[in-house]
């Protein structure tokens, strides 16, 4: 997901968090269900989900640090734990 950091809104930061669970959950519960046992059915899909993840972390989390609002720095905070 691209983030713009100049838009970023205590909405913004909590539907970006929000989204990147529920995406990288469903990841994990296609793996966990893969009746064939190969990278693409398995680890790819762990894999992504860890992308998902990683990426969802360099949004809220950092915002939670820089972000001149502090309403949006809270939601940083938030996110980060929700992550």
């Amino acid at each position: 997901m691209d983030y713009d950091l100049s838009l970023a809104t205590v909405d913004s930061v909590t539907e970006a968090a929000e989204a990147a669970v529920t995406q990288a959950g469903a990841l994990v519960d296609q793996a966990a269900v893969a009746t064939e046992a190969t990278y693409e059915a398995r680890i790819a899909p762990l894999d992504a989900a860890l992308l998902v993840m990683s990426d969802a972390e360099a949004y809220g989390p950092f915002l939670s640090n820089c972000h001149v609002d502090k309403a949006v720095r809270d939601a940083g905070s938030e996110a980060e734990e929700r992550l």
